[in-house]
């Protein structure tokens, strides 16, 4: 490859490392503009708008492009899966997803094995 085609090729890299910052960033500030409940008058809430935000950035930075999070009520797992289906936006119980993210709100030290990521 020539010098010219080398220059070219490094300069196209810069350009999409950009667009991908770009995109990451324009990611985060959607996300955090979005609030699924109510005002966060507790500290709880705040984290966990700030996790979201934390984990769409990690998602995004890793190329995954499609996903959403869902906050549901603290009976989920009392309810029928029909009713579960209708608070994730499920097209059918079939989809229902298996991973869940939890905040640790209690004051440190961490249980065993956990540990923060900052």
């Amino acid at each position: 490859m020539g010098a010219a085609a080398a220059d070219l090729e490094a300069r196209q890299l810069r350009i999409l490392g950009r667009i991908s910052d770009l995109e990451l960033a324009a990611q985060q500030h959607r996300l955090g503009a979005l609030s699924i409940s109510t005002a966060p008058s507790e500290k709880g809430e705040a984290d966990a708008g700030a996790t979201e935000v934390h984990l769409a950035a990690l998602l995004a930075a890793r190329g995954v492009r499609d996903f959403a999070f869902r906050r549901v009520p603290a009976d989920y797992y009392d309810r029928s899966l029909e009713e579960r289906r209708d608070l994730l936006r499920a097209d059918s119980v079939a989809q229902l997803c298996k991973s869940i993210v939890m905040v640790w709100l209690a004051p440190f030290p961490f249980p065993r094995g956990c540990f923060v990521e900052h």
